[in-house]
């Protein structure tokens, strides 16, 4: 397996274009590994509600309870 350290030197031998096109695609990789993440967040949460396993509650409530966490 390749290191951190060894991708990064071999990044240094790249172009300033190549490094600049490396540096896109990675964004968009980040991008597209977030959006699908959402996207699991979001299926999850409506699982979650469509088997009646959330409840309704204030937003006072919610953020009582944000704060008693941290």
């Amino acid at each position: 397996m390749t290191t951190f350290a060894e991708i990064a030197a071999a990044a240094d031998q790249l172009s300033p274009d190549e490094q600049r096109l490396l540096l896109d695609l990675m964004q968009r990789r980040l991008a597209e590994a977030a959006r699908a993440e959402l996207a699991n967040d979001v299926a999850a949460a409506r699982a979650e509600h469509a088997a009646g396993a959330t409840q309704v509650t204030s937003v006072d409530e919610l953020m009582d309870e944000l704060h008693d966490a941290s």
